[in-house]
């Protein structure tokens, strides 16, 4: 059967409306009128010539469409003339209403679009009016995957302590950019979508949309909406331009992490339904999405896939130059400075190698360029320096705690402090805040981050950013990005879309560094799709960097015994340096023949050594010091304990192996 005829079998026949039994009422359709015709009308009927309808028609109604050409000053070619209205309508569902999108209608039109759409089976949807019978613009986001949330927080202010019956005054300013989305798939930047947008102060969420609703003319609510604290704006046109680029940098804002997006990752490991609000219960997941781990991804999870002729590309940098400057000397000079290559010059390969990768809680030191090392701490709660045999200082409530108090001024009070124990117990940089979302209630590191809405995460950490870098001690931003579980957390893939990685996952980030100023980043276990995420360029260079500003250094979360968190990809990538006391993975690694010999690993090696001395000489390390001091390089003692320990273990180790091998030979021997 060929498919025209399947579609004729299937049609289901118009069936007029009933006409009404009672006495003195008829029904009209639309196109019907119940007056007489007018006096210009009649006069015309009582002038045709009649006896031209005996004739058939000319099917081409080439005369007819000829006036209506001169008359619309168009080709005739370009009139199309039908039997009535309907007929017209069914030839252009017919001709250009082919695409597998629905077509969309207001839910109160003319009845017959959704007959002919029947008919011909083409999908259509119903689009809903608004009280002023407006159509409520939400194609553009349906048809481009955008979602919306029906309300979300943009401003907040705080009143001093009120007495019982008094009220105060407050100011809440909301930019712009806070009412921008982003359009993954169509614009693929951020967007200003065209339409009203609603503002309103309330008590949560759940009143702030009541309250909205109520603005609309919606009177079926849960709980009755108060309009006189809500006030609405305008957008008259999609804007697609004005945040377009970034603020801190100027750099063009577009599409970088879509190989985390199994819909759209070059490893195509499937085809994943993302739950969205404009099809909430057909898109809620039953079970957890499966993907095929096929060979491009199988390839793509590989430990290292630095691909060598780079080296051919890069020429090998100078090392171990004697141009007579120390670390001291760069101090106030700008990242660009020409000085800056000099300075680098001077490093060898062993003090690079040392400072990349045995980076556990401090820099180190670097003789040929006067750099002391630097002791770094954790935490998001204040300093606790137990890890490494220091002592701790006052430990300050969790983040979700800082987070509801809606306080930025408390919170930037709350850092200063922060700073002030490090200035006391000589730390140098923070392994924190913590940055990362409350995805579920019972992730095991939801003490260390603020909340499960990126906004007040986001001004919240700005704030405490601002203090604790104001005693001069670098913070770590934690995890960056998508350390949203502690559970199977080593090496873990993480998938998701554009629109939610910087909507959700990425926004506190943003706000720290641009807002807050953070100076450094720590990555996290996890992977982004297939890539963990220290070697992930799009996000260490592309966005951290390229888009944001972040002017530090990126340090790995603790990768002493993960070789996954590889040095020459992570390098590679923008990552500066790793968080290990072991020298047994990533120290081994650096020092082969194959590394130290590669002008482009040596470079990269550079460029890290670059971020993390920019971040040293800007921070409180460099109180009291000029470019006159000299360095006396010491080992700490637990490097010392540790190193032994290290050697007990090998040894004890080989004594085992050396017995067991004895036993084995006596019992074969016997």
């Amino acid at each position: 059967m060929k498919p025209w005829e399947d579609k004729i079998r299937r049609v289901v026949p118009y069936v007029p409306g009933e006409q009404p039994k009672g006495q003195g009422i008829i029904k009209l359709n639309t196109n019907e009128n119940p007056y007489p015709p007018a006096p210009g009308v009649r006069k015309a009927l009582e002038e045709l010539r009649t006896e031209e309808l005996r004739k058939y028609p000319d099917p081409t109604v080439k005369t007819l469409a000829g006036c209506l050409a001169d008359y619309y000053k168009v080709e005739p070619d370009q009139v199309f003339v039908g039997v009535g209205s309907d007929d017209v309508l069914a030839m252009a569902f017919l001709a250009f209403f082919n695409s597998e999108k629905p077509i969309l209608f207001p839910d109160i039109t003319y009845s017959f679009y959704k007959v002919w759409a029947e008919l011909y089976r083409i999908p259509y949807e119903c689009q809903k009016l608004d009280a002023d019978f407006r159509i409520v613009k939400e194609d553009y986001d349906k048809e481009n995957g955008i979602e919306k949330a029906s309300v979300e927080l943009c401003g907040f202010a705080k009143t001093d302590v009120l007495e019982p019956g008094a009220s105060a005054d407050v100011t809440i300013h909301v930019p712009k950019k806070e009412l921008r989305t982003y359009d993954a798939n169509n614009a693929k930047t951020y967007i200003l979508d065209e339409g009203d947008y609603y503002f309103t102060i309330g008590n949560g969420a759940h009143e702030a949309v009541n309250n909205i609703l109520a603005a609309k003319g919606f009177e079926e609510t849960d709980a009755k909406g108060d309009t006189s604290v809500t006030w609405k704006w305008t957008n008259s046109a999609l804007d697609t331009s004005m945040f377009a680029s970034s603020d801190a940098t100027g750099t063009a804002i577009t599409n970088l992490f879509d190989e985390a997006d199994p819909n759209k990752s070059s490893t195509s490991p499937g085809n994943v339904v993302w739950l969205s609000r404009s099809d909430w219960t057909g898109t809620f997941p039953e079970k957890a999405a499966a993907l095929d781990a096929n060979e491009a991804m199988v390839a793509a999870l590989a430990i290292t896939r630095y691909n060598k002729d780079e080296a051919e590309k890069a020429e090998m940098p100078v090392l171990g130059a004697d141009n007579g400057l120390i670390l001291a000397s760069m101090i106030g000079k700008e990242y660009d400075d020409p000085q800056w290559e000099q300075l680098l010059d001077q490093l060898t390969y062993e003090e690079m190698v040392n400072t990349i990768t045995l980076g556990f809680h401090n820099t180190a030191a670097c003789e040929s360029i006067g750099k002391a090392a630097t002791k770094d701490e954790n935490g998001p709660q204040g300093l606790t320096a137990a890890l490494t045999g220091g002592a701790s200082a006052m430990c300050y409530t969790s983040e979700d705690v800082m987070a509801a108090t809606f306080n930025t001024e408390l919170m930037e009070d709350l850092g200063r402090c922060i700073g002030e124990d490090c200035l006391a117990w000589g730390y140098s940089g923070l392994y924190g805040p913590g940055v990362n979302m409350h995805r579920t209630p019972y992730s095991g590191r939801n003490f260390e981050y603020y909340s499960e809405d990126p906004y007040i995460s986001g001004v919240i950490c700005a704030a405490e950013t601002k203090g604790i870098q104001s005693k001069g001690v670098y913070v770590y931003l934690k995890h960056v990005a998508l350390n949203d579980s502690e559970s199977s957390r080593r090496g873990v893939n993480t998938w998701l879309n554009e629109q939610t990685a910087r909507e959700i996952y990425l926004e506190v980030a943003d706000k720290a560094v641009v807002d807050g100023g953070a100076w450094c980043t720590m990555s996290g276990f996890n992977r982004w799709g297939t890539t963990w995420c220290g070697a992930y360029k799009a996000l260490q260079t592309d966005y951290l960097r390229g888009e944001l500003g972040m002017r530090g250094m990126s340090i790995t979360d603790y990768s002493g015994s993960s070789a996954y968190m590889d040095l020459i990809d992570g390098m590679q990538a923008g990552s500066d340096i790793w968080d290990s006391p072991d020298p047994t993975i990533h120290t081994t690694k650096a020092k082969t023949s194959e590394y130290e010999n590669d002008p482009n690993v040596v470079s990269a090696m550079r460029g890290a050594m670059h971020n993390i001395l920019y971040t040293v000489v800007n921070s409180n390390a460099m109180n009291g010091l000029s470019e006159n001091d000299k360095l006396e390089v010491i080992t700490p003692w637990w490097k010392t304990a540790l190193t032994a320990l290290n050697v007990v273990i090998a040894l004890a180790f080989a004594g085992s192996v050396i017995k067991l091998v004895l036993s084995i030979r006596k019992k074969k021997s016997a």
